[in-house]
């Protein structure tokens, strides 16, 4: 969950340890369509390695692409990558303008019609 949506999560892919057998990555898929129109789409790249290296980077991408990932928007000339950083405040700017113009009550609407729509 998050920005006011429920999004439906699917694990497409997870590499692990070979000891433990715990993940070390993980690649998830997210979409949101509704009435034939697909709102949202999104594809995240997990590590619990804090810094990838770009082989390990390269390597997911491969694996979102043998996953048939990449019309969605996995290939490494559509995705960027996000620094990890020190979990801070939520409520930021963003978050504040986005409540003033009623963005979550529109995202609120679309999670309401995506669980109708899917029953």
């Amino acid at each position: 969950k998050g920005f006011g949506v429920e999004f439906p999560n699917y694990i497409i892919d997870v590499k692990t340890d070979g000891k433990s057998e715990e993940y070390k990555e993980a690649i998830q898929f997210q979409c949101i369509e509704v009435g034939g129109v697909r709102l949202y789409e999104g594809i995240d790249f997990m590590s619990r390695n804090p810094e990838m290296s770009d082989k390990e980077l390269t390597d997911m991408h491969a694996r979102a692409e043998r996953a048939g990932l990449y019309p969605y928007g996995a290939s490494p000339e559509q995705m960027h990558r996000i620094e990890r950083s020190t979990g801070g405040d939520v409520q930021n700017s963003w978050q504040t303008l986005w409540q003033k113009v009623g963005v979550d009550k529109l995202l609120e609407m679309v999670t309401e019609s995506t669980k109708k729509s899917a029953t």
